[in-house]
């Protein structure tokens, strides 16, 4: 009852200094966070908030703790890029309780006690590619792989992928579902390449990438093993 009254009760602008940080995460996880696609990441970032500030109000959240927080987070043997993450999940859920009227302030986040790491520059081979895509692997995995080469979407793109999104007679991709808004992570129309027409017209009506009938929300655990099979 107390978790069900934390998460949904109706909450009226307050200071940072009444508000339990804890019950800021609780109301943003119910409300948003479980509905991201990165719900497990933010969860268990939330979680390292909790269990590092038990019964602080927002108020205490202040630089210095936060830079005690962060070697904590350290002395785990995390690195840098992923001590940032969990800081920008905490910061998101406070930004969402200002923004929703619950919090009239909110105290600055220090991302830069862990700065940003060098950007990934690994390309795939081809030769590696080849090898990726003769490796044992489960079907939904290939299609998603040849999706992926052929398309240059992003994974969410891809995995949401519906058969009413494919246009076989003007032989088009239209990554944006009809009604879904755009947004900055633009999702264009793109060509159908001709060695996909009779892969994508041999599959079910329904989501392109399916595992045994229902659309697939991560091809993390699978992409793994194949990766490992190809060497």
């Amino acid at each position: 009852m107390a978790h069900y009254v934390t998460a949904n009760g109706r909450v009226t602008i307050t200071d940072a200094s009444q508000v339990y940080i804890e019950n800021v995460f609780v109301r943003y996880y119910e409300n948003h966070g479980k509905n991201l696609r990165s719900a497990a990441d933010a969860r268990a970032a939330l979680l390292k908030w909790s269990n590092y500030f038990p019964g602080a109000l927002v108020s205490e959240v202040t630089y210095a703790r936060q830079a005690d927080f962060v070697a904590h987070l350290r002395n785990q043997g995390l690195s840098n890029g992923y001590i940032r993450r969990i800081l920008a999940v905490g910061q998101g859920a406070l930004n969402w309780a200002h923004k929703r009227g619950e919090l009239a302030a909110v105290p600055p986040i220090a991302l830069a006690l862990a700065p940003e790491g060098p950007p990934r520059e690994r390309v795939l081979t081809l030769d590696e590619a080849r090898a990726l895509l003769a490796a044992e692997k489960p079907p939904h995995l290939q299609v998603y792989l040849i999706l992926a080469f052929s398309t240059a979407a992003r994974p969410e793109a891809i995995l949401e992928l519906r058969h009413t999104q494919l246009d076989f007679n003007r032989l088009l991709i239209r990554l944006n579902p009809e009604g879904r808004i755009q947004n900055k992570k633009r999702r264009p129309t793109v060509p159908m390449l001709k060695p996909l027409v009779p892969i994508l017209a041999s599959l079910p009506i329904g989501p392109v990438v399916a595992f045994n009938g229902k659309a697939c929300k991560s091809i993390k655990k699978s992409f793994k093993a194949a990766r490992i099979a190809a060497g």
